[in-house]
């Protein structure tokens, strides 16, 4: 047996990759209306922003279940111990979902369950990392000592192409996301201390 690594649909890994590197992805919610999906699962990227064109009501998140958390973590308890690394605390419960979950699991392994304070592709590639330190017969202590260094030298840079959502999720008010539309207004966004905040403004013409 080798470490398991646990991880949330948060880390934008396609799930054939988290297959083929042994990553267990647990799925937040994403609700639609009335409708509720698994992300990854249920609706994948390319059907999730066809609907966001194209619905009237703007889609909200939830983090997985204590219940789901508490079904993968006895599923993959193991004498290596199970590293379950998460989405940052500061931007979703689902880290506080995964500690209850790790509570009241009564696993006969040890499990380390780490906020990465970061989100996305950062907390992905931090995912890769502990889980190719698992193949190569590392202990859950090592893994886990990878897995914080490389959480603490992360920084994620995104470029937001269009205001209209972040109006539509109540983010900026419709005068600022007017504006930002007419002047082609593209805010540049980075995760600073488990945060995701606008570093600067660019200008596309």
């Amino acid at each position: 047996m080798t470490v398991k690594i646990i991880t949330d649909s948060c880390c934008d890994i396609p799930l054939d990759l988290a297959n083929e590197l042994n990553i267990t992805i647990v799925p937040v919610h994403i609700h639609f209306g009335t409708k509720d999906y698994l992300d990854g699962i249920d609706i994948i990227p390319n059907e999730f922003f066809k609907m966001i064109a194209s619905s009237e009501s703007f889609p909200t998140t939830s983090q997985p279940s204590v219940g789901q958390f508490i079904e993968e973590f006895k599923n993959s308890d193991n004498p290596d111990g199970i590293l379950s690394l998460h989405v940052s605390s500061k931007v979703s419960g689902t880290f506080n979902a995964a500690k209850q979950a790790s509570d009241q699991s009564n696993l006969s392994g040890p499990i380390n369950i780490i906020d990465s304070l970061q989100v996305s592709i950062t907390q992905g590639f931090a995912v890769m990392r502990a889980a190719a330190a698992a193949a190569a017969g590392k202990n859950l202590h090592e893994v886990s000592n990878i897995v914080q260094e490389t959480c603490n030298r992360a920084t994620m840079f995104g470029l937001i192409d269009t205001v209209d959502y972040l109006v539509k999720g109540g983010r900026l008010s419709k005068t600022a996301g007017l504006i930002g539309s007419l002047l082609n207004i593209k805010p540049i966004i980075v995760t600073r201390n488990g945060e995701v905040v606008q570093y600067a403004k660019t200008r596309s013409f």
